[in-house]
This record gives structure tokens, sequence and C-alpha cells, in this order.
């Protein structure tokens, strides 16, 4: 009887054996960032579990080819190519995005794309002091969507600014609502510009690259065509020969495009479709269309100069570049979708980015 007794515990130890045996096999497949910031310089990631992004943003000057990153998951281990990151003890460089990939305890894993971007300073010169003419007010909000620290000054406060001041901003951005003639102090630039005022950009006080042609329209949305045929990131995406309008149907009749002819070599984005400058400049001024001129050359509605171009006062584009996209202010609360990508892409062109 004794032998036989043995049989039940033999066999439940061999069941706890296969138990046990089994438990080992069964990992966790557990993985994920649950929070990441930079210490030095203090800053806070944004996670996108989703999408699998983590993006964060740190202050102008900050050194990103090697910050150190603190940050805690789940998982076994973090690594970034072969090498297994610690917290708030491995140091990257952050220059581009950095793949963090996180293994859990079943070997599976998922990566993170990390972005780190730089803070950029835009000096936004309006027509008034901060808070700026209240047709500025759509872009500002819009400027500071993207991640840009917008400071606002009036056009009158640019005389009194010196090189340490634009040394304080990465980029300018002109509005339309200051008079030309206030621009003055702007000559020679020491910033990379954005312009959304052609005519800032005929007088010789900015730029002094384009001239006043025979035909100026700043009161229809007109119709523009990408006129570049290179896949220049100045284009934003959109393909040779797309149409649209830089401000929708809505915007205020005499209010919208500025059409101008560059007379200095220029990097052509898009220019005004043919005939509907010529229509409208008719419709709203009863004119003869023999009458209206281009003063020679394309009539443009956007384009740029690269550093090193020769103005035509014997001056070069020597610090920066520039953009002019022509687009009245009373057109600003009625933009495209189009219009501010087109914007977008001539500030990250501006910047190198």
């Amino acid at each position: 009887m004794k032998k036989y007794a043995a049989i039940p515990v033999l066999f439940g130890a061999f069941a706890a054996i296969i138990i046990s045996s089994c438990a080992k096999v069964t990992q966790s497949s557990e993985k994920s960032i649950t929070s990441f910031s930079i210490s030095s310089p203090a800053a806070m990631g944004q996670i996108n579990d989703s999408a699998k992004t983590i993006n964060i943003m740190v202050p102008r000057g900050t050194d990103v080819k090697s910050l150190i990153a603190t940050f805690t998951f789940t998982g076994a281990k973090v690594t970034i190519g072969s090498l297994t990151q610690t917290s708030a003890v491995t140091a990257n460089d952050f220059s581009i995005p950095v793949v963090y990939k996180v293994i859990a305890a079943d070997n599976s894993s998922f990566s993170y794309i990390v972005t780190v971007v730089v803070q950029r300073n835009c000096l936004f010169v309006s027509s008034l002091a901060a808070p700026g003419d209240p047709r500025d007010s759509v872009v500002i909000v819009k400027l500071r969507s993207w991640k840009y620290n917008v400071t606002i000054a009036a056009s009158s406060t640019l005389p009194t600014m010196t090189a340490d001041t634009f040394a304080l901003y990465d980029f300018a951005f002109l509005s339309e609502t200051p008079n030309s003639s206030e621009y003055y102090p702007m000559k020679g630039h020491p910033l990379p510009l954005l312009n959304l005022e052609a005519w800032a950009a005929a007088k010789t006080n900015v730029l002094d690259w384009s001239s006043v042609p025979g035909a100026v329209s700043n009161y229809d949305p007109l119709t523009l065509i990408i006129a570049d045929n290179s896949n220049s990131p100045l284009s934003a995406g959109f393909a040779f020969g797309t149409e649209f309008k830089l401000a929708d149907s809505t915007s205020i009749v005499g209010e919208a495009d500025i059409g101008f002819v560059p007379t200095i070599k220029n990097l052509p984005i898009a220019t005004i479709k043919d005939g509907s400058l010529i229509d409208s400049m008719m419709i709203k001024f009863v004119l003869d269309s023999s009458i209206i001129t281009l003063s020679g050359g394309v009539l443009t509605d956007a384009c740029a100069v690269e550093q090193g171009t020769l103005l035509a006062d014997g001056t070069t584009v020597a610090k920066n570049r520039a953009v002019t996209i022509g687009i009245h202010a009373s057109a600003y609360a009625h933009l495209t979708d189009e219009a501010y990508k087109l914007i977008q892409a001539g500030i990250h062109w501006i910047l190198k980015e």
C-alpha cells in the first residue's frame, strides 16, 4: 500500500515542475516609454504613443550634440543602435532625430523617434507695438502654433534697434501693415527675412530687388501657379504648375494679393496666372487692357533671393536669405491652407532647416 500511495505525490511533484517550467517561459511583452525629458536645459518631451514619436523643444542656443535624457519605461531595456541607454546618464547627439528602441522581456520591441527642436525667435514687425496691428493677430497665432517664440515690435522702433538687438532673433517676419518707408532700418537686413509685402521689396529701403510694375493688385484673391520645377523646398511640396489662391473668396474686396516683377536674380516660387491680374484690374478700374503693362518680366507673387545675391544698388545679400510673398494685410484673416504652407516653407528655407 505504501508503494502505491507514493504515486500521487510523485505525479503532483512532476506537475508542479511542468507548471513552474511554463511560468518561466511566459515573459512580459510590456514595452513603452512613459516619460521623457532633458534636465539641462530643462525641457519636457511630448510623447505620442500611437505614432511612437517624442518631440521636445529646447531653448535657443542649446548644444543638441550632447544631451542627456531622463526617461522612464516599461520593458527590459532601452537601446540606441547596439548601445544600452541609462536614464539621466547616457549622452546622445540630437542634431538629427534619434531612434530609441524599447525591448520587452519577451524580446519584442517598439521604436520611438525622438526629435529635439531648438526654439527659434521671431521678430515680428507690425505697424503697432504688442499685441500688434489687429490684422496681424491671425498670422501671429499661426507662428506661435508652429512653436516660434514671437516678439512683436512696432516698425517705428526699428531705428533704435542695434546689431545686438537683432542678434536676439533667428529671423524677422515683416508684415504688410507698416508703410514701406518704415522698413528703411532693415536695409542690409542682418536677419533672414520673410516678407509679406512686395512693396517693401520694391523699394530700395529694404531689399532693392524688385520694381513696382505697371500692374499691381491688392484687391482680389488671384490664382497663382507654382513656377518652380526643381522640387525646391520653397514650393512647400506643391508640384510645378499647381494652381491655388493665397486668400479665399471671402477676402475683403480690394485687399488681397500683391504682384511684383523681380529685377534681380531670384528663385521663383509662384507667378500670377496669366490674365487674372489684368482681368481683375479691368473690372476694378474699368481700364482698357492695352494700357496695362507689366514693365517687362513675369508678374510674380512669391520669390526668394539667396545669400550672395547682387542687389540693384550694387550691394549683396551677404548674411542671409530672404523670401517675399505678396499678401495684403487685410487678407490675412482669409489666408488659405496653401498660403500658410507657402509661408511655413519660406521660413524653413530662410532658416536653412
